[in-house]
């Protein structure tokens, strides 16, 4: 009996995590990305191994601006399948803002896109430009970052304590 029981189970789990992995995608193209991140996450706790789900769990998180719980998802899906990791990757990330090397410890890679010669010039040889995106905005690392999101917002109070004349002497001084 029991051989046939087990089979069903991994059947069934298999099942559970496309059905949720599906709900979660779908959820992510309507701009839902706190129930998203919660469908995906199930879906990767029944299929640990599932990439696709990883990936998707990383850009409902980058959307939801929690860098952290995006860079462990992102870690997870690179010991899921490194070659996926290394083809896949960096397009999804770059499409929702950010950059490989700022989230994962890996090089950057940068895409080149190339021109054509152009037309009635004698220039025969192809210009390359790459694209990077900006990987955590105006902040250098994941560390000012989560110290940026820490931060409370800044007070009427303290704009009005604020000496503006003295702060600009400050920034102007050589």
């Amino acid at each position: 009996m029991s051989f046939f029981v087990a089979p069903l189970r991994r059947t069934w789990a298999a099942l559970a995590a496309f059905a949720l992995q599906c709900r979660g995608r779908w959820r992510l193209r309507r701009g839902d990305p706190e129930r998203a991140a919660r469908d995906l996450e199930a879906a990767a706790a029944r299929r640990p191994g599932a990439f696709t789900a990883l990936l998707h769990l990383t850009r409902a998180h980058l959307r939801r601006r929690d860098l952290v719980l995006a860079r462990r998802a992102l870690a997870r899906a690179r010991e899921a399948s490194p070659v996926r990791f290394d083809r896949e990757v960096p397009g999804a990330l770059r499409a929702e803002g950010f950059d490989v090397a700022a989230l994962a410890d890996v090089a950057p890679v940068a895409r080149t896109m190339t021109t054509g010669p152009e037309l009635g010039t004698a220039v025969l040889e192809r210009t390359e430009r790459t694209r990077l995106a900006a990987p955590l905005g105006d902040c250098r690392d994941l560390d000012e970052y989560t110290r940026f999101q820490c931060m409370p917002p800044i007070s009427a109070a303290e704009v009005a304590a604020t000496d503006w004349d003295a702060l600009l002497d400050d920034l102007l001084e050589p």
